[in-house]
């Protein structure tokens, strides 16, 4: 059969078998062809390429039909010539010598798995874990037995009846110090009288406790210092009255019935003691002035206005209406309600330790609060909004209701707007309904019943959404919770992000362990990370990766399957060029392919391939030498594939060629015998 042409087998040279091999085939007798056809393919792996796997070459099948077929062919050869003449018997031939030894047989399989190498090295030690919060006050310990005392003579022992002093001397003869006496023991009969009169009292004078008048002021030392308003000085009826001595004469006398003033002393009957003879109006009773007592007042100052009417006040001060004429002044101190050209630095408000309401239509609108010096507090909006005791440069701006209030509960807090809304400290909550910024520096953008109860946590809107770790941020969604440390949830609904730096988003993502990556799709399920540093997805209508702007170049991974597919549409390619489908078998034939396992990965999890370096050196494709591209993997073992049918193909014409020839020879030694038969 006529080979195929150049161009047919992709641009490789012609094939170095071209079936020479077996045309010398064609004379042998039909038996021994068969014979040696069948030693050829006995010798011959029709899964392996001669030269290859089977270790047979071109000089090797040719050696072996020539040793099969020439003695056949001069046999043949002789009996043409003896003219079909059966001639006598020959001698038997000696045993010829021992045939080459065949061609290695194809490699066995792989042995078993060598045992597991060596454990690796420890790994990095993880990331600290956050500080615990601080243990509570343990429990008072148990207060210990009172000390023990000597209440007889008896438990003492050694002493004589008359040794008494010997008991209590602490320094200083016949002295007991106050813990050395019993409960008791000191009575009136045990305190020296002597020298007393009646009527005296024990108190201390000139730095020693002796016996004296209870008479207030009759000595030096006896005088009162001071009488406290809660107690005041009083007396009893049953004792008479009650004087305190000012100086000479009387004082004061307080009977049951009066109090009087010695008249020595009439300035302490009048309260303003800095002017004589002025009383305060605080002290004037309801209409105790009449006009009867008024007497040094210019009847010239109280003019009548009206009926009944009684004073003017507008000459009370001595101006008149004309004093405040356009004319008499330029209203340089007053704000104006058509607004006020101001030159300087004016002040519109309080110079008292009071706050300043500004209200619109009865209602509170503006209240702004001192703090002792520090930063004042501005409340805006409704009535009910309050900023907590002690708290200083809090800001409400606005917003509120009855019964819905914001509250500012530490300082430098701040509510925008919104109903509801809590900040503490440093905190701030920008509007919405019902949030809460409570952890130190948090802050809730808006939304309702959100909490950022960790210190600078953040929620930036949605609903029922909870910042509970410090850093992290909840940025929308409903009913997600971001506990983890510098966790996040961009978004989504009924997300978890409890580890460390995790972050989950979609429909019921859950991060965790520390650094894992969750993300949900629309599916009513949970789907929660297994591991540290961890990425889980679920995507159950497939993924979809584009490696360029126009989305042609990229790989999937399809709804329900468990395999990537790598773009290949024969559009999206350029610069298509043939292979030498044997070259790239030969090159496969000489690459080294091995069993491996990554340094990252336990030594007993194996994998099988190429080294990439090895593999860009023999085909020089792929984008790096460090890399191999499955689509070229692929690509190589197909070319391989298509160089090793060549080989089967022209094996299956020679052997398609070999039996043609071996069905004639049959048919000849079946006519040659038919002659021999005949001629017997």
């Amino acid at each position: 059969m006529k080979p195929k042409a150049n161009h047919e087998r992709g641009g490789c040279a012609p094939s170095i078998t071209q079936n020479r091999w077996w045309r010398r085939a064609a004379a042998a007798p039909a038996m021994l062809g068969i014979c040696a056809v069948g030693l050829f393919l006995a010798q011959v792996d029709p899964g392996c390429v001669p030269g290859a796997g089977s270790g047979l070459t071109e000089t090797d099948v040719q050696q072996i039909v020539d040793a099969q077929l020439n003695p056949v062919e001069q046999n043949i050869q002789e009996l043409q010539a003896g003219k079909d003449t059966p001639g006598p018997a020959g001698a038997k031939g000696d045993k010829g010598d021992k045939g080459d030894a065949g061609a290695q047989g194809p490699q066995g399989p792989q042995g078993p798995a060598g045992a597991a190498g060596a454990k690796g090295d420890k790994g990095d030690k993880g990331d600290p874990g956050l500080p615990g919060p601080t243990g509570g006050q343990g429990i008072q310990g148990i207060q210990g037995p009172a000390g023990g005392t000597i209440t007889t003579h008896s438990q003492l022992s050694g002493l004589a009846a008359d040794d008494h002093p010997q008991y209590v001397m602490n320094g200083e003869a016949n002295a007991v110090t106050t813990p050395m006496l019993v409960n008791a023991a000191v009575a009136l009969p045990k305190i020296d009288t002597a020298g007393a009169d009646p009527n005296q009292i024990m108190k201390f004078v000139g730095g020693q406790l002796v016996w004296a008048n209870d008479e207030v002021g009759t000595t030096p030392n006896g005088g009162v210092s001071n009488v406290y308003a809660d107690n005041g000085l009083t007396g009893s009826a049953t004792y008479g009255e009650v004087h305190l001595n000012v100086g000479a004469g009387a004082g004061i006398v307080v009977d049951p019935n009066t109090v009087s003033v010695d008249t020595a002393w009439a300035d302490m009957r009048y309260v303003n003691v800095a002017e004589p003879n002025a009383i305060s109006t605080p002290m004037i009773q309801d209409a105790a002035v009449t006009n009867a007592k008024v007497t040094s007042i210019q009847p010239t100052k109280i003019i009548p206005q009206g009926a009944g009417s009684g004073l003017d006040a507008d000459e009370l001060d001595g101006l008149t209406a004309s004093d405040f004429a356009s004319s008499g002044h330029t209203h340089s101190n007053y704000w104006s309600l058509g607004g006020n050209s101001v030159t300087d630095l004016y002040a519109l408000g309080t110079t008292t330790d009071f706050a300043l309401n500004l209200v619109v239509n009865s209602a509170r609108a503006l209240r702004l609060e001192p703090r002792d010096g520090n930063t004042p507090n501005i409340i805006g909006g409704h009535a009910a909004n309050t900023v907590s005791a002690g708290a200083v440069g809090a800001t409400i701006a606005g917003g509120g209701a009855a019964g819905f209030g914001h509250q500012v509960t530490a300082s430098y807090g701040t509510v925008g707007g919104g109903r509801n809304n809590t900040a503490a400290d440093f905190a701030a909550v920008s509007g919405g309904y019902a949030n809460s910024a409570s952890g130190d520096r948090s802050f809730v953008g808006g939304g309702s019943e959100n909490v950022a109860s960790a210190r600078e946590a953040t929620v930036s809107g949605g609903s029922n959404n909870n910042a509970g770790g410090i850093y992290a941020t909840v940025a929308g969604g409903d009913t997600n919770s971001a506990s983890g440390y510098a966790s996040m949830i961009p978004g989504g609904v009924d997300c978890t992000a409890s580890g460390m730096y995790s972050l989950a988003a979609g429909l019921q993502a859950k991060a965790l362990h520390a650094g894992a990556f969750v993300w949900g799709d629309s599916y009513g399920a949970d789907v929660a990370s297994s591991a540290d540093r961890q990425w889980t997805i679920r995507a159950s209508g497939g993924y979809r990766f584009f490696t360029n702007s126009a989305q042609s170049t990229g790989a999937a991974l399809p709804a329900g399957s468990g395999t990537w597919s790598s773009m290949s549409d024969r559009n999206v390619k350029d610069n298509v060029r043939p292979v030498c489908a044997q070259e790239m078998l030969q090159k496969v034939v000489a690459l080294s392919v091995q069993t491996w396992n990554y340094e990252s990965q336990d030594p007993a999890i194996r994998h099988i391939g190429p080294m990439a370096q090895d593999f860009y050196a023999a085909f020089g494709v792929g984008e790096d030498e460090r890399y191999i591209g499955t689509v070229d993997a692929d690509g190589v073992a197909l070319a391989a594939i298509q160089g090793l049918n060549s080989i089967v193909q022209e094996q299956r014409e020679a052997i398609d060629a070999q039996q043609s020839r071996i069905d004639e020879l049959e048919a000849r030694l079946a006519r040659l015998e038919k002659k021999l038969s005949q001629a017997e």
